[in-house]
């Protein structure tokens, strides 16, 4: 009976404190956050294409009816940013967020302009041309090359039902009054 609870005592302590029995004659101190990051951070790989972090669906062209006797005289959309890496990183993990490029999607972007201003008055026309940028390795907060497709895929999916399907802006847009778009680079 003394046995048993020595026994029973050594496998909570053990499981408490994270030690493994290396051999009959000693102890190995391991971590088990590690053991459990390291679980994690492996399925997030395996299960990347199916986990979608609270992503609501997108607008559907195919079942969007805009309401009868009505006219659509103006869209506004809020939108989040995508998915990102965490702001804070542990201790020598950066090799582990890879996956930032964003510029492969420069090829299918249209060119565009970024410019301070103070009012809805100003010409937006004259800023200066964005670049998406290309690291490899992301720093903390960085959008993920995820988050950059689920905001590439909301576009796509925001352009069928108001562009497409309802007409409602130009499918070349060429007059700058008719968009307006405001953004924070805050997280």
């Amino acid at each position: 009976m003394w046995s048993k609870k020595l026994i029973f005592n050594l496998f909570i302590l053990s499981s408490t404190l994270g030690i493994t029995i290396k051999s009959s004659g000693g102890f190995a101190r391991r971590s088990l956050f590690e053991e459990s990051y390291n679980d994690i951070y492996k399925s997030y790989f395996e299960y990347s294409e199916n986990f979608d972090s609270c992503q609501a669906n997108f607008i559907d062209a195919d079942t969007y009816n805009p309401l009868e006797n009505s006219e659509l005289i103006s869209v506004q959309m809020i939108m989040r940013h995508g998915d990102r890496v965490p702001v804070y990183l542990i201790k020598n993990d950066g090799n582990t967020w890879d996956f930032c490029k964003l510029s492969k999607y420069n090829s299918i972007l249209r060119p565009i302009t970024s410019a301070m201003i103070n009012s809805t008055a100003d010409d937006i026309s004259k800023g200066s041309k964005v670049v998406v940028p290309s690291n490899e390795l992301c720093k903390s907060g960085d959008l993920s090359e995820k988050g950059g497709l689920a905001s590439l895929d909301l576009g796509k999916a925001t352009r069928s039902v108001y562009v497409d399907k309802l007409g409602f802006l130009d499918r070349n847009l060429k007059n700058t009054d008719q968009i307006k778009i405001r953004t924070s680079s805050s997280a």
